[in-house]
């Protein structure tokens, strides 16, 4: 018996037993079978030490391999498998992903049979692969990976090749990741533990090299069970009978559904909610219906959900009022819309850091920009022109933008007034962490931390969901934080700093700096890093909202409008009284609710569907 290099299974005298497996091993002599990994299929817990190993095969041409198997869970338990083996092209033995659960083909009908085309085979595969010298003593395991087959005969994702059936006919198949070629067959399986029918293939590498032996598999769920994983997986969270009872926002229904499913949603009133679940508020009350379908390959589960629109609300306060600056992301260069211009530099600092990216979120409009973390010195950054800068007699600013935390970070920066372009210069700084922790320091000896990590933990922007995140400040009234419209921080407020109070505080120091400061960041310029999140919509007042003005930018914000809907095409100068010919009440003007305008104040509007700002 002999392995793929021609080496033997057994030693001479010359040539004693040498050790061909764990992180030591000085060969890869033999052809391996199976190997310790985790998370394959619907696995819970790593599977490890697969040993006692025997073959045997019944009399309908049935090959096995028996073994037990050791469990990573801080125990020595085990349990017997039994693995159906298969022949491949070249006459080597592949060991069947899965336990053997009944199935009923041979060698001889994988020679004589291809049950599944070749638009059958292509789609996503859970990979797999087997590799030698595993660190067993650490309980190292091999974890799988995402691949799609395409029908074309190409691999892409986290492994990139060739895939093709080598026989007219039959089921031997061939995968190459790489520069590795594996060759093996194709057959269906039961994922261990359910009911659940997988297309699978398994595969081994015979050339000679490092991957000799190496076996490599792969799995993706037929079409009813993967609709019914999908639905299981996601319908506590998406699929609720009452979750469009009272609509008065945005919805958050999309998703990206796993193992080749597709999800769609079908609005019976697009006008008052899109198939994306974006709310366009209507003048009265008003029912519809939405509805889901998953669907793969022939198979899918639909179904109707009764949903109710509430009517608009009058927005309140003036939540365009004093606007200076706005950002969307959806686009690079990423621009200050009101202006034009003032384009964000994304970078990041020193060898370590990240550059921020834009990107995709079915919650938001279009595309939002992903900042990741950064230790202080390699930060991911964002980085425009102060709009404030110069700014004369300044009585109050507000920063304002949608934020979703990617973990608990209390301490990198969210967003930060800064004067330098490095993380490690010195220098004044006004910051804010997802603790809503506001730091100011001017690098002069005064200073004021508002709920310092180690003072108080605030967990108000929570982990893993969009929130509308304003901070307000004014000579008068001070610092106030408020969470999708409604304020939070007095509530919240723990003070420490060079004055005994933050109503003590020179608070014209603050707008003195900010209206000197050269940039506003995201992601540097406090005293520590930058933050992993997700941001959108950063806007930047020159005065501070008040509540109301707040509440009705949220409510702004969670429906239809010219801010996350569209581009904005100009700044025109507003019209004398002796100007147009056509009157811009018959142009087609509106404000920012909807409300149509005969003659427009200073500020932005939709004239024609397209979003203009009048200066």
């Amino acid at each position: 018996y002999i392995d793929a290099s021609g080496k033997a299974a057994t030693y001479t005298d010359q040539n004693r037993w040498v050790l061909n497996y764990g992180p030591s091993a000085a060969t890869n002599r033999g052809m391996k079978l199976i190997g310790a990994m985790n998370q394959w299929g619907q696995m819970k817990v790593g599977e490890c030490a697969q040993g006692h190993n025997s073959a045997c095969q019944d009399d309908k041409g049935r090959t096995f391999l028996v073994c037990h198997t050791k469990f990573n869970d801080g125990t020595i338990g085990h349990a017997v498998r039994a693995y159906q083996m298969y022949l491949n092209k070249f006459g080597w033995l592949c060991t069947a992903p899965f336990q053997f659960n009944g199935e009923t083909v041979n060698d001889d009908s994988l020679a004589t049979t291809q049950p599944y085309s070749v638009d059958e085979v292509a789609g996503d595969y859970h990979v797999l692969i087997h590799p030698y010298k595993l660190d067993h003593a650490n309980y190292a395991e091999a974890t799988p990976s995402l691949i799609h087959l395409s029908a074309d005969g190409t691999v892409t994702g986290d492994y990139t090749g060739t895939w093709k059936y080598t026989d007219e006919g039959k089921s031997y198949f061939q995968i190459k990741l790489g520069s590795v070629v594996y060759n093996g067959v194709i057959v269906e399986q039961t994922l261990e533990g359910t009911t659940a029918k997988a297309l699978c293939f398994t595969t081994v590498c015979s050339a000679n090299g490092a991957s000799q032996g190496v076996p490599c598999w792969g799995y993706n769920l037929q079409p009813p069970y993967a609709v019914a994983y999908n639905y299981q997986k996601y319908s506590g969270s998406y699929f609720k009978s009452t979750q469009f009872a009272g609509i008065s926002k945005h919805m958050d229904i999309l998703f990206d559904p796993v193992e080749n499913v597709e999800l769609t949603w079908t609005s019976s009133n697009p006008d008052v909610m899109t198939h994306a679940g974006k709310y366009n508020a209507p003048a009265e009350k008003t029912s519809f219906t939405m509805t889901a379908r998953l669907q793969c390959g022939d198979y899918y589960w639909q179904k109707d959900f009764s949903a109710t629109a509430r009517a608009a609300v009058e927005v309140q306060g003036a939540p365009t009022a004093g606007l200076v600056a706005y950002y969307d992301f959806d686009a690079k260069p990423t621009l200050n819309l009101l202006t034009g211009d003032d384009k964000i530099t994304y970078s990041s600092s020193g060898t370590q850091g990240k550059a921020p990216v834009l990107e995709t979120d079915y919650a938001r409009f279009g595309q939002v920009l992903h900042q990741y973390f950064g230790a202080q010195g390699a930060n991911s950054y964002s980085r425009m022109d102060n709009p404030l800068l110069g700014q004369q007699n300044l009585e109050g600013f507000t920063v304002s933008m949608w934020v979703k935390r990617t973990d608990d970070n209390r301490w990198d920066a969210l967003w930060t007034f800064f004067n330098a372009m490095s993380p490690s210069t010195a220098g004044p700084r006004l910051y804010l962490t997802g603790n809503s922790y506001v730091g100011f320091n001017d690098n002069a000896g005064n200073w004021f931390d508002i709920n310092h990590p180690d003072t108080k933990v605030v967990s108000k922007i929570s982990v893993g969901e969009w929130h509308l995140v304003t901070f307000t400040y004014s000579k008068t009234d001070g610092l106030m934080l408020y969470l999708d419209g409604n304020p939070y921080l007095s509530f919240q407020l723990a003070y420490t700093g060079s004055a005994a109070s933050e109503n003590e505080f020179n608070r014209s120091l603050v707008l003195d700096f900010v209206t000197s400061a050269k940039f506003f960041y995201l992601g540097l310029g406090s005293f520590w890093g930058s933050a992993d999140a997700r941001f959108d919509d950063l806007m930047i007042y020159n005065r501070a909202l008040s509540a109301d003005d707040v509440k009705g930018l949220s409510t702004l914000l969670n429906r239809i409008n010219p801010f996350n809907d569209g581009t904005i095409v100009g700044v025109e100068q507003l019209p004398s009284s002796d100007a147009p010919a056509i009157p811009l009440a018959q142009q087609g003007v509106y404000d920012l609710t909807g409300r149509k305008v005969a003659q427009p104040d200073k500020g932005l509007y939709i004239v024609d569907g397209k979003k203009v700002w009048f200066k």
